[in-house]
């Protein structure tokens, strides 16, 4: 490629190009999806993200999929684009695009080229992101999809909504002796929020509670459940299903440790639904998944959530 101007006169070359794509695989439990291969410029091998060449006529988003499967039998539900660099203005004419693909799961084996040697690992997010920062990883293309990543993350976390929650709690269980000893009081409160009915709560009656009162661990059960009722009952509205009934035996398991501190190990929802129409099962069914990844409570848990599903239609 020559530069002519009145004055100056150079010759360049550059390299024409397809564009290339870079993947941000994450999986549900915030893990990131990388390949591991030789690169003779430098001679080592380099961690990176998945990728390759956009094919003449394919979409850079159908690429993203594709190469994904292909270099790490990997596959995702959501495909989110997070825009595009010069691949090297200097001499390339082409773009790298970079694609978050989420809720990424194992689905076939790889279907590598001939040439291609590749190793898959799975590592947790913030893990990768260290390996960044500490300059371990450094591929120029992945550390600029790595920026795109976190400025649309940090874009989603500017335009987030804040709700704030306020109750206020009062222990009725003195009988007099106040905590004199472990036998001498009652575990029984009050919960108060300003407009609602007053609701009375004391600890499960394993710990000396009363029976005939809300415990904080059925609350908690109670919170997960009908949180995703909520949720459910709003994606069957806007996917045109209609819910006539709803009812769940949710089921929670605790585990208590031998200095007395504990926590929820897990809990599985039992939802029966009933639809109007035979034809909306099948949807209906499936939608219990999405409800559950935009449950606020079952996003606040460390903790797997299980779904035991029974649909059936009126008609």
């Amino acid at each position: 490629m020559k530069i002519e101007s009145e004055d100056h006169k150079a010759t360049f070359s550059i390299i024409e190009a397809p564009d290339w794509i870079n993947v941000i695989a994450l999986t549900e439990e915030d893990e990131i999806v990388l390949v591991e291969q030789y690169r003779y410029g430098i001679e080592e091998p380099t961690l990176e993200l998945p990728g390759g060449m956009v094919d003449s006529g394919e979409h850079p988003k159908e690429t993203s999929i594709r190469e994904l499967k292909e270099e790490t039998g990997f596959a995702g539900t959501e495909v989110i684009n997070l825009g595009k660099v010069s691949s090297n203005p200097a001499i390339f004419t082409n773009y790298t695009h970079t694609y978050l693909i989420k809720n990424c799961k194992r689905v076939s084996d790889q279907n590598l080229d001939g040439n291609e040697r590749i190793n898959v690992h799975v590592i947790p997010l913030e893990e990768f992101l260290d390996l960044v920062a500490n300059g371990e990883v450094h591929h120029s293309l992945v550390v600029a999809a790595v920026a795109k990543y976190l400025l649309w993350e940090g874009e989603i976390m500017k335009s987030a909504t804040k709700h704030h929650y306020k109750s206020n709690l009062e222990w009725t269980g003195n009988s007099g002796s106040g905590t004199l000893d472990y036998k001498s009081y009652e575990r029984s409160y009050v919960v108060k929020i300003e407009g609602k009915p007053t609701l009375e709560g004391s600890s499960d009656p394993a710990f000396r509670g009363d029976k005939s009162k809300y415990n904080p661990e059925e609350l908690f059960l109670a919170s997960i459940s009908s949180c995703h009722l909520l949720w459910y009952l709003h994606l069957c509205s806007a996917n045109k299903i209609v819910v006539l009934e709803y009812e769940d035996a949710a089921e929670g398991m605790m585990t208590e440790h031998k200095d007395g501190s504990g926590k929820y190990e897990s809990v599985t929802l039992h939802p029966k639904v009933v639809v109007e129409k035979e034809s909306m099962m099948e949807l209906a069914k499936s939608l219990h998944k999405q409800a559950n990844e935009m449950c606020y409570i079952a996003n606040s848990c460390n903790f797997d959530i299980g779904h035991e599903v029974e649909v059936v239609a009126r008609d």
